[in-house]
């Protein structure tokens, strides 16, 4: 919760959620969710991704490298390689 927080006002806003279909990726694509996000749930193959859009996901794409667009935010719950491409992904299609 701390994380969503962080990001500051993230309602009507497209935020990218690294690592979406573990155990805690599936919390933060809910708590991102219900603080009125667009969530984009990161996950490593298509089947990762199911009952993630009942979760509250607005998109799935495989891989931050995979996303198009623009995003507010970035929430990682991965780390590593991941959380590079996702820096990388969003200093470049945010500004």
């Amino acid at each position: 919760m701390q994380a969503v927080r962080r990001l500051g006002p993230v309602a009507g806003r497209r935020v990218l959620v690294t690592g979406a279909s573990g155990g805690v990726g599936r919390f933060v694509v809910q708590l991102a969710a219900r603080a009125g996000a667009h969530v984009v749930a990161s996950v490593g193959s298509p089947a990762r991704g199911k009952g993630l859009r009942e979760l509250g996901a607005a998109e799935i794409a495989i891989g931050p490298e995979s996303l198009a667009g623009r995003v507010y935010g970035v929430l990682d719950t991965v780390g590593g390689r991941q959380l590079a491409q996702a820096f990388y992904q969003w200093k470049t299609t945010a500004w």
